[in-house]
């Protein structure tokens, strides 16, 4: 299957690592209220369900509940079961990583998680003495 070019939307979620070190999944996603699967995009943060076979988009309020980044979205072919694609670790843009409504800059508690999960969100350009 070819790209659509006028559906087709790249993103960069890469930071500066030469190596992102990605792990990931695809799971199912479940529409939940302020998270709906027709408004995802890669970055967006998502949560496990109940039973850890599915995430749900992750809020601001689900920061001690953050489990992956989406890094892909559904194809047009999955018409039942939709599915993503979520990393589970690596390193990310910190200015594409945004909670599942959109909303960023991420919190202080959200930062801690996902680093505890192995998800680290950096600048895509180091700044500071080193910067190029």
């Amino acid at each position: 299957m070819s790209l659509n070019p006028t559906t087709f939307k790249p993103a960069n979620l890469q930071s500066h690592d030469d190596d992102p070190s990605w792990k990931q999944v695809r799971l199912p996603f479940t529409d939940a209220a302020g998270a709906l699967i027709a408004n995802m995009q890669p970055g967006y943060l998502v949560k496990m369900n109940a039973t850890n076979d599915g995430v749900l988009g992750a809020l601001a309020a689900d920061d001690a509940a953050l489990a992956g980044v989406i890094i892909d979205l559904p194809g047009a072919e999955e018409t039942t079961v939709k599915t993503v694609a979520v990393a589970l670790s690596g390193s990310f843009d910190k200015r594409t990583v945004k909670y599942a409504d959109g909303s960023s800059p991420l919190s202080a508690a959200a930062i801690v998680r996902l680093r505890d999960m192995s998800i680290f969100v950096d600048d895509t350009v180091p700044s500071g003495p080193f910067a190029p």
